[in-house]
């Protein structure tokens, strides 16, 4: 039987974590344990826990306490150095997760001990649009496979509804960032990179609960955008270390979130123009691959040629261009670029038939 370590961080959850907590203790899974991470939470989160775990008794739960307030990031570090089980699942708070949930993940381990379970989720209070698991039950072997099904964006990036085998985190050091927002990204994409098996269960395990939110400030808005920034410096730097820089998969995922960093700043509204041109430095300093690999890596697909031109264009003239941008992707390709694109491919692998040539 493999032991399950559930990992919940407490900060300021007062109005749901009974819910999430009873969601857990309710669980017809025979081996697990409940650490719980206290933020410093400064509304009566604790006491609610402590009433219902009074009439719980029978499953493990660990209450760990932070001396001061560190963030979700560092609570959930907290959980996987304390965590005792095989594998390690990260539930936030408030959120809740269906009665057999640990069962119908731990079923799929079985023999292949894969580096992570990916279960399915619901959502609930929103109807917009959330990445969904768009995998069949089944599992998949090997890190080129795997890269391949996350750079599609075939799997979610958020950290919970996975069981995570700790010891691979502990190995490869994958912790998540503290005092960042969007740490999933990061980590996810991370653990996509050095997995070698995932296993997949097409079932919903998790409910994700949509809170109505707040709008948001220049200052969220800013807070975002750097923490974007530094999430794809980290990127780059890790491919590098980890000598994946040629790996086209990766390329591609790399490319579509500076895409998204530009969308994110032009659908802001703050200060577009003037931002331009320190937004391109940033993206042109993140440029890792030659031009004629941007090129075949791209496939010759128009968008993708057109997301990439930062390998293209001059310096000068790209603040302009990342403003059209948008307008740019948003046209169809017509005959005559399909037509440039067949001879200039046509081009190029003439060319690689001749090792002694250099294309630049």
């Amino acid at each position: 039987m493999i032991k399950i370590s559930v990992i919940i961080p407490i900060y300021n959850v007062a109005s749901y974590i009974k819910d999430c907590l009873l969601s857990v203790l309710k669980q017809d899974y025979p081996d697990f344990e409940v650490i719980l991470v206290n933020d410093c939470t400064r509304d009566d989160s604790m006491e609610i826990i402590h009433d219902i775990l009074k009439d719980n008794r029978a499953i493990p739960v660990r209450i760990v306490e932070h001396t001061e307030n560190s963030g979700l990031s560092s609570a959930r570090n907290t959980g996987i150095r304390e965590a005792k089980g095989e594998y390690v699942y990260f539930l936030d708070s408030d959120d809740e997760i269906v009665p057999h949930c640990l069962s119908v993940l731990a079923s799929a381990i079985g023999e292949h001990n894969p580096d992570m379970v990916i279960g399915d989720y619901f959502v609930q209070g929103s109807d917009a649009f959330f990445p969904p698991l768009k995998l069949k039950t089944g599992l998949l072997s090997g890190r080129e496979k795997i890269i391949k099904t996350y750079a599609k964006e075939r799997v979610y990036v958020m950290a919970w509804n996975k069981l995570v085998r700790r010891s691979f985190l502990i190995k490869h050091n994958l912790f998540f960032v503290p005092g960042m927002i969007h740490e999933d990204l990061l980590w996810s994409f991370q653990c996509a990179c050095l997995s070698e098996c995932w296993a997949i269960v097409k079932e919903i395990t998790y409910v994700y609960k949509v809170r109505s939110g707040s709008i948001k400030t220049d200052t969220a808005v800013n807070k975002d955008i750097d923490s974007l920034k530094y999430i794809l410096s980290a990127m780059v730097e890790f491919i590098k270390t980890h000598h994946l820089d040629k790996n086209r998969f990766v390329y591609s995922f790399i490319e579509e979130e500076k895409l998204r960093l530009l969308y994110t700043h032009l659908n802001s509204g703050l200060n577009p123009e003037g931002f331009a041109n320190d937004l391109y430095d940033f993206i042109y300093s993140l440029r890792y691959a030659r031009p004629i690999q941007s090129v075949l890596w791209s496939r010759f697909k128009r968008r993708r040629m057109v997301r990439d031109i930062h390998y293209f264009v001059d310096p000068v003239i790209m603040p302009e261009c990342f403003v059209k941008l948008p307008h740019l992707l948003a046209q169809r390709s017509d005959k005559r670029f399909q037509l440039i694109s067949w001879v200039f491919k046509t081009w190029i692998l003439y060319f690689m038939q001749k090792p002694q040539q250099h294309l630049f």
